[in-house]
This record gives structure tokens, sequence and C-alpha cells, in this order.
């Protein structure tokens, strides 16, 4: 009897999760009318509120390039500043026809807490607000890296996205036997080695401390915390270094700090 092949295959699947801003009123002169990701990303803030005036153009786009600290609680005028200035550049407000013939002074609130940061509606003002000083740098960037939980680090690094983990995404296996029973059980085996093997040297969690550069981009070494497959951790640490970072900051300056952050690498099953 001619022997019966059978291929089994596996998937592995991943999802990405996505972020959503703190949530702010929206009343005002001016209606928030979207606000995208911003294009230089976000790091990890503090919980806060704060008040910035800037001048809005009719065609609903701010000028960052005017942005002003007038209130600020949670952190210093700089670093809020800063955080004001790339999340409302992917902003734009809705002006009525008319409303404004010539790029007006507004003021709008800010909240920000670890999910992101978002803006209110923007109101007139009627006369300038008065601002608040921006801290000069008093840390020389040799006193970095710290770690992203230092409070003197006031926007944590925070990992954006991530490349799929090492290995095949599809394992087939094929199995011959005198009947189809015989050719599925053999299939099976032979399958069953190859996610063995896979396993034993990628699947795991991983707890880490990496150090992520003033540019974003993670350094070569590891501070292994916390592994449960110790013949996984260079598949798991790997998997962390081709991820993209946001860098953190001081008073809005991108520093390098030392990022607690976890990696896992699913076991691959049989579907």
């Amino acid at each position: 009897m001619r022997p019966t092949p059978l291929v089994l295959a596996v998937v592995v699947a991943f999802v990405q999760a996505r972020v959503v801003a703190a949530q702010v009123p929206t009343d005002g002169d001016f209606a928030l009318k979207k606000c995208d990701e911003p294009k230089i990303p976000i790091g990890t803030l503090p919980t806060g509120i704060g008040t910035i005036s800037f001048k809005l153009d009719r065609d609903g786009k701010p000028d960052t390039v005017s942005i002003a600290v007038t209130k600020v609680m949670g952190l210093s005028a700089a670093g809020f500043r800063s955080v004001a200035s790339r999340q409302l550049g992917a902003c734009r407000f809705d002006v009525p026809q008319g409303k404004i013939a010539a790029p007006a002074l507004v003021v709008a609130s800010f909240r920000f807490d670890k999910t992101g940061a978002g803006i209110g509606g923007a109101t007139l003002a009627a006369d300038p607000p008065q601002a608040l000083p921006i801290e000069p740098m008093t840390m020389s960037k040799d006193s970095f890296p710290m770690r992203t939980d230092d409070p003197r680090v006031e926007e944590g690094a925070r990992r954006l996205s991530c490349k799929p983990p090492p290995g095949p995404t599809t394992i087939r296996a094929q199995g011959s036997g005198a009947s189809a029973a015989a050719a599925q059980a053999a299939g099976r085996q032979d399958l069953q080695g190859q996610m063995q093997g896979f396993n034993q040297t990628h699947a795991g969690t991983l707890v880490a401390e990496i150090l992520i550069k003033a540019d974003g981009r993670p350094g070569n070494q590891v501070r292994v915390v916390e592994v449960d497959n110790p013949t996984a951790v260079t598949a798991l640490a790997e998997y962390l270094g081709g991820c993209d970072y946001a860098p953190a900051r001081y008073l809005g300056v991108k520093v390098a700090s030392i990022l607690r952050t976890t990696a896992h690498i699913a076991e691959v099953v049989v579907r």
C-alpha cells in the first residue's frame, strides 16, 4: 500500500495594542477637529494638567513655534512645552469661515498621563497671558542614562512597536505510513519535535532592563531581571532589540535612559 502523506500547519499570530490619549473637554471658541499621532512620538508621562497659548490660523492649523506655557502641574514648563508642541502639531481646529481673518492668539488646556496627551478646544485670548519661564538645562548629559522611573526623568522612554518575534510563523511537517492513521501519527510526531525545539530556544517571557539611547535606539546590553525560560534569553533579547522606542526626556531634551520592559514570545501550538 502506498504511504499516505499528511501536512500539518502551525500559525503564530501577533496583536498590536493601540494607546489612547488622555481625554479633555472640547469646549471653546474653536472645537478640536482632529488629532493624529504626533510625528515625533511622546514617551511615558506623569499625570498632570496645563494651559498653553499659541497662534491659530484661519485654516485651523496651530503655530507650534508660538507656544507659550501659562500653567502646568506635573511637568516642568520646558517639558510641557515640548509635549504640547509635538501633540499640537498633529492637531487641527474647526475655525468657522470669517471667524478670524489672521492668525489669532488662543489658549487651550491639556491633560496628560501615562496613556498620552489630550487637548481641549481653543479660546480666543483677550490679552496675551503671562508665560512661565522655560527652565535651563542644569544637568550635564553625562549624568545620563538614568532609570526611566527616576523622578528627574520627566518623560520616560516608551516602546512603540516591535518586529515579529524571531522564528517561523508557519511550521510544516510531513509524515507517511501504511495508512492514513499511521501517516497522521508520524506527521504529528515530527511536528511536535519541531515545535519543542523552537519553544525551547524561543518561547518565554523576559523582564529586562535595556539602554534606550537619546536617539531612541536600544543598546546592545540587556540586564535580565526575570525570565521563565533561560534557554530563550537570546531570542527574547533580540526581540527587544528589534523594537522602536521613544526616548526619555529631561526638560524636553532627549536623553539616554534605562527602561524596564517585558518581552514575550508565545509557544508554537497546533491549531
